[in-house]
Parts: C-alpha cells; sequence; structure tokens
C-alpha cells in the first residue's frame, strides 16, 4: 500500500489508555452509525483522489508533505477529548502540553527561557508578530522584501500598518542598499528578513541586517518558516552550513530580545506568542514529514519563542 497505514493500531491502543481515566463516569452507549460513516468517508476518499501524490517521497513538485506518523495519530487521538488551550478548564492536559512543546523547540536552538504558545498557523504567527509591532512602533512603516511572502503585506493591510518593499538582489535576496536607503528616509518599525524564500529558497543577509539594525533600532521579524531548519541540521554543504550558523549566532544578539515564530504541531496545531518587549520576532518550522524527523513532529507556527533578556 502506497499510504501509510501500519500505524494504525496503535491508535486503538491509545485509545484504550485514554478511555482508562473515564471508566468511572456513567455508561454511554453509542449508536452504529457505521453505515452512514462508511459512505461519508468513501466518498471523501474518492473525492480526494483528486490530488497530486504529495505523500511520495519522490513528488516535489510542491512544498506539500504529510506529517510525521506521530502527528496523524496524536490529532486523530486529541479528536476523541477536543480540549481547549483557552484556559485551564478547557484543557488541563493539553495546556501543559503546549508549554512543554514550546520549550523543546526553545532548546533546539540553545534557549532556557523563553514565551510561546499554539496558533492555528503560520499566518496567524505573523499577525501577532506584526500586531506587536504595531503596538510597540505605532505608525512607523513594515518593510520586506518583494521576496517575502505575500502574507506579511496583507497582515500589514489588516493591521492598518503602513508597508513597503525593498527590492531583491540578484540572488532574489533583500538588497542591503535598498533598505539602507528606506532607512535613511525615516520611520521604518519592523523589517521582515526571509530566511527561505517560498519562490527561490533565498536567504536575506541577516547578519549584515542586524547591522543596520545597530544603527536604525528597528524591530526584525525573521520569517524562517522554510529555511528554520537549516540551523538544527547536520549535514549540510559547506557554504550552507557557515551561512546557517553565522545567522543562527548572530539572531540571539545582546543589542536585541528574540521572538520566534514557526507552524503546526504534534496535534495540527501552531505556536505564537507575544514578548511585548521584544525587538525582534522570527518565523521557524517544525514539520518533519517522512524526510525530515526531529524531536517534534508536526508543523508548527511559533511567534514570540525566544531568550528573555533584562535591560
Amino acid at each position: 500500500m502506497q499510504l501509510d497505514s501500519q500505524t494504525l493500531p496503535l491508535l486503538r491502543e491509545a485509545l484504550e489508555k485514554l478511555e482508562e481515566a473515564f471508566r468511572g463516569l456513567p455508561t454511554v452507549t453509542h449508536p452504529d452509525e457505521s453505515s452512514r460513516l462508511r459512505a461519508v468517508l468513501t466518498t471523501v476518499a474518492e473525492r480526494l483522489q483528486d490530488n497530486y501524490p504529495y505523500f511520495h517521497p519522490l513528488y516535489a513538485g510542491q512544498m506539500l508533505k504529510p506529517p510525521h506518523a506521530i502527528a496523524r495519530l496524536a490529532y486523530m487521538l486529541s479528536l476523541w477529548i477536543n480540549p481547549n488551550n483557552h484556559a485551564l478548564d478547557g484543557g488541563r492536559a493539553s495546556s501543559a502540553m503546549e508549554k512543554e512543546a514550546v520549550a523543546e523547540i526553545a532548546a533546539m536552538f540553545g534557549w532556557s527561557t523563553h514565551l510561546g504558545h499554539l496558533t492555528g498557523g503560520g499566518t496567524m504567527a505573523n499577525l501577532e508578530g506584526l500586531w506587536a509591532a504595531g503596538r510597540l512602533t505605532a505608525g512607523a512603516m513594515v518593510v520586506a522584501s518583494d521576496q517575502a511572502h505575500y502574507t506579511h503585506q496583507r497582515v500589514s493591510a489588516v493591521l492598518q500598518l503602513p508597508f513597503i518593499e525593498v527590492q531583491s538582489d540578484e540572488k532574489a535576496r533583500m538588497d542591503v542598499q535598498d533598505l539602507n536607503r528606506i532607512l535613511e528616509r525615516g520611520n521604518v518599525g519592523t523589517v521582515v528578513v526571509t530566511l527561505g524564500t517560498t519562490g527561490t529558497g533565498s536567504v536575506d543577509p541577516l547578519p549584515e541586517i542586524l547591522e543596520l539594525q545597530k544603527r536604525y533600532g528597528f524591530r526584525i521579524h525573521a520569517d524562517a518558516a522554510y529555511g528554520g531548519y537549516f540551523a538544527l541540521a547536520d549535514n549540510l554543504q559547506a557554504h550552507t552550513s557557515v551561512h546557517s550558523k553565522r545567522c543562527r549566532a548572530s539572531t540571539p544578539s545582546p543589542s536585541i530580545r528574540t521572538s520566534m515564530d514557526s507552524n503546526r504541531m504534534v496535534a495540527g496545531a501552531s505556536c505564537s506568542g507575544i514578548l511585548p518587549s521584544a525587538r525582534c520576532t522570527a518565523t521557524i518550522p517544525l514539520t518533519p514529514t517522512s524526510r525530515q524527523r526531529s524531536s517534534i513532529s508536526g508543523r508548527s507556527a511559533l511567534s514570540a519563542l525566544a531568550p528573555v533578556r533584562r535591560p
């Protein structure tokens, strides 16, 4: 079978374990709706056949890949309870796991002090990061490369933040000279730095932009939803590895406070958060697929995960 189904028996085992906590409750009788459910599921399966084989390891036409098996199973398991992490009374266990997941992501980047929470996706995490920018630098512009993801411009419009594009260079990276010209005009509150564009995979020159930050004092929103994995990979080619280490070393600079976003998690969620005093936000992917494994399964959008430095 092309689609992975060999892990499904593990879901039944996990359900039986989950059931143990509720055996003292009054008995619930579940109606047999198998025939109706079968009809609906069969119809859905037939309609989903109208897809390209995103799951196949040889398919590279889209960025779409199914999450790791543990992400699928954990997501399905959680739906039998369907907790809500808006408050502890809506999800005690899942709220605790949320904090643990954020801490594990922080540890991947060597941070022991951090702040974050789960959201529904990378767009919402970006929205929170730019919302913080708007609150901290009211009326100031958000600037991003013309190769940055379109959501930054759209989110800025939703938040009624002035937005301007920076030209890209011959390698589709943010042109630092054009950025400097824009900064010289003043009123720039946040610079979106893309560490791996969706179009070409180009990495904006973060170390150079951090140098400009020292001069002009703007906030940085580093969108690493595409390239964030490279900070964790240990099998990169020499040039990529050196650049990745430079970016990683530059981000937790003493002159800034860093916060981070990323994109969907073990239970199919995402991460976001706000550091009111943060001078830098970032977007980082944690979506191990069959070809990308790590200690966090799924994809997550994490905003404001950062080392918090005291003034």
